[in-house]
């Protein structure tokens, strides 16, 4: 019962990077004042996470450091994962989740009047959440848990490949292979930063577009993860037909 709260408190706690903070301990006298909010609040706050294991308080000697719990979120991928699924972007659209039961629209068409990626993209804070957290589960997974055996493949299409993480790690795994990550134009810009940090520029590039349009051919491999998920089964199916529009013969959708 106590879910929007405790989303809205934990979400603020990562805003204000409370678990960086607390890798040892500090009095609320100095949270505040690093975290520029009002004392009382802030201390209200952090008992009530307590509550939930969220922080651990020393009584005796008045100061605030990590639980087990807020440890966790120092891991820079599960933070990003934990600050998209509680963001109040997020927490809106689900207010609308009953009365989406009962059409066939979703709570994001109902409320915003789009598909909840394009509605993302005209809020630039909750889409760099989004992205980031895109990231943070491929992250999380692990190159050891990446189940994809690309030695038969030289050319790979990474489709609805979000800031180009699976892809770029893959090229290092399999050093022979070559590829494009395929996304929205407003991923562009991150992805080719990626790809350069990662002196991959002469194996890997980008291209935008959408997978209900046209997605590029030429691959013997198309990749998919963390993207069907988004949507219904309607448009699952669309993106789906359009990579096998463009598979060769021999070629491979995993």
């Amino acid at each position: 019962l106590a879910g929007p709260q405790l989303a809205a408190m934990l979400y603020s706690s990562l805003e204000l990077k409370l678990p960086q903070l607390l890798t040892s301990p500090k009095s609320i006298e100095f949270l505040s004042v690093k975290t520029q909010t009002v004392l009382e609040k802030l201390e209200r706050t952090l008992h009530a996470l307590e509550a939930f294991g969220f922080f651990s308080y020393d009584s005796e000697n008045r100061q605030w450091s990590n639980s087990q719990l807020s440890t966790a979120l120092l891991d820079e991928s599960l933070s990003s994962i934990a600050k998209y699924c509680i963001m109040p972007y997020k927490c809106e659209v689900l207010c609308n989740f009953s009365e989406s039961l009962r059409q066939e629209k979703s709570a994001h068409e109902l409320l915003f009047g789009c598909r909840y990626v394009e509605g993302l993209k005209r809020r630039q804070k909750p889409f760099e959440i989004y992205q980031k957290a895109m990231a943070g589960w491929t992250n999380y997974d692990g190159k050891d848990r990446i189940d994809v055996e690309l030695r038969d493949f030289w050319r790979v299409l990474d489709v609805g490949g979000g800031d180009g993480t699976l892809l770029i790690d893959l090229a290092h795994v399999y050093p022979t292979i070559t590829g494009t990550i395929f996304d929205i134009p407003e991923s562009q810009a991150l992805i080719d930063e990626n790809i350069e940090k990662n002196g991959l520029q002469g194996r890997l590039n980008s291209a935008a577009g959408s997978f209900f349009g046209i997605i590029p051919k030429g691959y013997d491999c198309i990749l998919i993860k963390n993207t069907l998920i988004d949507w219904n089964d309607r448009d699952c199916l669309k993106i789906l037909n359009n990579c096998r529009k463009v598979l060769d013969t021999g070629a491979q959708l995993r």
